[in-house]
């Protein structure tokens, strides 16, 4: 299957001069995604507590705080609590549904020193219209530390109609698409919100294909080929991460799961102390 490169489409976000208050009762619907390779477990020889020279033991060695993604993301609430959303590798939950007083909402994830507080993480500015907003946690393939992750922001709005979401979290690669025979392209950290046509005839589904670009301006193999169902008021997404060769010949792996319009879960609020 051959792709071909056309306009190269990029996320834009709109950033306003200043908060300004919204009208209450406001929310709203909040889904955190950290991607990225899965860690391999590493082992490390320890030592016998028994007689001196004899055998010790092999154990899973602990991986560093710093270099496990964000296990949450918070959203102040008042001086003293936040509200907190959850954040686990590649995988998709339920957006949380969160109250808020202004169109511009600061991110924060907790510090992983000894004792540190909360740091900024970044700050999302809401669109006119009330829509589920999808945040995306990267880091370079290069970087082992999750210290300081890189944060796309995208606006899903609403729809009875069936959407794909396509984000491609790769700072330094763009992604081709095929989808039912047409081509496109997802800059690096761009998305695109497609709204195929549902067949006449036999199960509602659209053909996609996906591939990361070489260097050379050509494509590596596709990291999915297949046939995706539609369904009325359901959002499937699909997140592109990059990968090594020896993690994968195609270059990149990827996250996916699916939202329903109207469906949330209420916040939990975390204590600060």
């Amino acid at each position: 299957m051959t792709f071909i490169r056309p306009l190269i489409i990029g996320i834009v976000l709109a950033v306003s001069a200043a908060a300004a208050p919204l009208p209450q009762p406001s929310y709203i619907d909040v889904l955190i995604l950290p991607v990225g390779v899965e860690p391999l477990a590493e082992f490390e020889q320890i030592k016998s507590a028994g007689t001196e020279g004899s055998a010790g033991g092999i154990q899973v060695k602990e991986v560093p705080m710093d270099e496990i993604p964000p296990r949450a993301v918070y959203i102040r609430k008042n001086d003293k609590a936040y509200y907190s959303i959850p954040s686990n590798l590649n995988a998709f939950g339920m957006p949380i549904r969160i109250p808020v007083a202004d169109t511009e909402i600061p991110l924060f994830i907790k510090s992983v020193s000894p004792g540190g507080g909360m740091e900024p993480l970044a700050t999302v500015t809401l669109p006119a219209t009330r829509q589920c907003v999808l945040v995306i946690l990267s880091k370079p393939i290069t970087s082992k530390k999750w210290t300081k992750p890189l944060v796309t922001t995208l606006f899903i709005p609403p729809s009875e109609a069936p959407s794909i979401v396509l984000a491609n979290s790769s700072s330094a690669h763009s992604c081709g698409v095929i989808l039912n025979k047409k081509t496109g392209m997802i800059a690096s950290a761009g998305h695109q919100i497609l709204h195929p046509q549902t067949p006449s005839e036999g199960p509602p589904v659209a053909s996609l294909s996906l591939a990361i670009a070489a260097p050379d301006g050509r494509f590596r193999p596709p990291f999915i080929q297949e046939f995706m169902p539609l369904r009325k008021n359901f959002s499937e997404i699909i997140v592109a991460y990059d990968t090594t060769e020896v993690e994968s010949f195609r270059f990149a792996a990827y996250a996916r799961g699916k939202i329903e319009t109207g469906k949330f879960l209420p916040p939990s609020v975390h204590l600060e102390k």
